[in-house]
């Protein structure tokens, strides 16, 4: 793969495209690194869909770390390591904490990293940019009853009843941003990941700052 940024050109190994490739890895390394463990929940989730359908509690739960929902501030990462044992057949362990913390402190800590085809990082910025500025949109549309009632594509609807309830929202083109460049299903299958791949972590970078200044 290449990567062009203001100073030079490089050739990288394309080694996310090879199939499955990056879950042998990461399913090895999801109790000690952060980023991995951030990393796997969209992976999980959907291979969970496929195995069990969506009203299997472990799918909902791991929802709820993709989109923002009432349980996403208390889901620990306790529970989706338990998830993740179960579905790779481990035992493993690691230090409880909220799982919404380590999203938003790995997106932090993506934000100094050199331009690369580094998966990780661009699956943590598409998360913790998708469930900011959902959290922004539900406190600003104020209205329970409707959340609760969105089945799926939830971000889509959001973006669609806030520009209902708040036609000259200045933060709308932000929330544009987010629907173009943050997929709304990433499926478990190598080919699906091309599209963030070939997503510019540094654009990913500088709308995860824009989100910020949402909330």
């Amino acid at each position: 793969m290449v990567l062009i940024n203001n100073s030079k050109i490089e050739l990288k190994h394309a080694e996310y495209l090879l199939p499955f490739k990056f879950i042998e890895m990461w399913k090895s390394k999801y109790h000690t690194d952060h980023k991995i463990f951030v990393s796997l929940i969209p992976f999980v989730r959907n291979l969970i869909e496929y195995t069990k359908g969506r009203n299997d509690p472990d799918y909902i739960k791991l929802t709820s770390l993709l989109h923002y929902k009432d349980n996403t501030e208390s889901i620990r990462t306790s529970e989706v390591l338990k998830i993740y044992n179960a579905i790779f057949n481990k035992s493993y362990k690691m230090q409880d904490d909220k799982a919404i913390d380590i999203i938003l402190t790995q997106a932090e800590e993506c934000l100094p990293l050199d331009e690369s085809v580094n998966l990780e990082t661009k699956l943590i910025l598409a998360i913790a940019i998708r469930l900011l500025t959902e959290k922004y949109m539900i406190k600003e549309i104020n209205d329970t009853s409707f959340v609760n009632c969105i089945t799926g594509s939830q971000t889509l609807i959001l973006t669609k009843k806030l520009k209902e309830v708040k036609q000259n929202d200045a933060n709308l083109d932000v929330i544009d941003g987010v629907n173009l460049m943050t997929p709304e299903n990433i499926h478990f299958n190598s080919f699906m990941y091309e599209p963030l791949i070939d997503i510019s972590s540094a654009n990913l970078k500088e709308l995860y700052k824009d989100v910020k200044l949402l909330t």
